[in-house]
This record gives C-alpha cells, structure tokens and sequence, in this order.
C-alpha cells in the first residue's frame, strides 16, 4: 500500500478527479508521488492510496508558533491553530479558493484497514466524502467546536505552485470497498466528542 495525494494533480480542471485521471502535478511534492505512482502500477498486487489535508486533533508546534502566524502552518493541524489563535482573539487566514477533501486520521485508519482486510488492488481515493475550501472547512469547525468564527479571514491564495481545486471523487472507492466515506461533519463530530469524553 501505498499513500499518494491529491497533489498529483494541478487543480486547473476536470475537478473532482477521478481515480483514473491523468496525474498533472504542479509542485515537487506532487511530482514525486507521481513517479512513485507509476513504479507501483507495475506491481498486481499494490494498492495506491490517494488521500488529501489528513488531520487531527494533535500539535506539533509550540503555542508561541500559532499565535504568531495568521497563515495556516500545517494543513493538518489546522483545528489546533485555529483554536490558539481563537483562544486569544485572533485570526486565521483561510483560503476561499483552495479546495480539498479533509480527511481525519480516525477515516483514513478505517478505510486503509478495510483495504487490507479485503486485499483491494489498484488506485484508491480514500478521504472524506465532501471538497470544500478551507474557508469552508474553518467556518465547519467553528461550527462544530464552539467557536466564534468572526476568527476565520477568508483570504484568496496566491501561490503558484499549490492547486487551487484538487477535489477527489470518492465513489468507485466507496464501491470497492463497500463503504460510505464518512461527510466533513460526522469526522469533525467524531474528533469533538472524542475529546470531550
């Protein structure tokens, strides 16, 4: 099994990709899980795992590094950045036209174990059902967690070399695999009341 990314792709059309789209990656970290991509096509019996914005509930930066940042460090730790900076009133700039599908650790687990369990080959895209922007993703968790999202300052990005709309479309994989990929709130409900308890 191996784990790629919606980077493969440059997000300029024929979003949402499907698993059969042709990788056209913009960036050097898309360009290596491209070639990785193609040394393991040659390969029956390998899986290729296509995940995007994989996250959790955990840090790995001191709370002096959020707080000095608006800009979003870590995709993934974007629930712990924004709550640091909410805490002490300040905001984060969320991009509007950037577009993914967040995916919680806790659903890239379950859909990895089923693919182990079912021994599915071939190319996968295993992340939450929904592409959103991650203004949107912010406005969720704001939603979600309690918090006042007058924190959120919706930003248009301009970086050349990230993929504007790199939305994955999940339903062959949710057929191959015989599940239903879990919407952006269940995740995010699951996350909070797993803290919670």
């Amino acid at each position: 099994i191996y784990i790629s990314s919606d980077q493969v792709f440059d997000g300029e059309k024929d979003a949402p990709y499907q698993t059969k789209a042709l990788p056209r990656p913009i960036n050097n970290y898309g360009v290596t899980k491209t070639m990785s991509e193609a040394i393991l096509q040659t390969y029956e019996q390998s899986t290729i795992v296509r995940t995007a914005m994989v996250y959790d509930l955990d840090s790995s930066l001191h709370e002096s590094e959020y707080l000095n940042s608006s800009k979003l460090l870590i995709q993934g730790e974007i629930i712990p950045h924004l709550q640091i900076r909410a805490s002490q009133g300040k905001q984060i700039k969320l991009a509007t036209n950037e577009v993914i599908n967040p995916t919680s650790v806790q659903t890239l687990i379950k859909q990895l174990k089923t693919i182990i369990d079912t021994e599915t080959f071939g190319t996968l895209h295993c992340c939450g059902s929904e592409a959103v922007s991650k203004y949107e993703f912010g406005q969720l968790i704001c939603d979600v967690f309690n918090l006042d999202n007058d924190y959120l300052n919706p930003t248009q990005a301009d970086n050349p070399i990230r993929p504007e709309n790199v939305s994955l479309a999940t339903e062959s994989s949710e057929q191959r695999l015989d599940m239903t990929f879990p919407t952006l709130e269940e995740q995010l409900r699951q996350l909070h009341d797993r803290r919670t308890r």
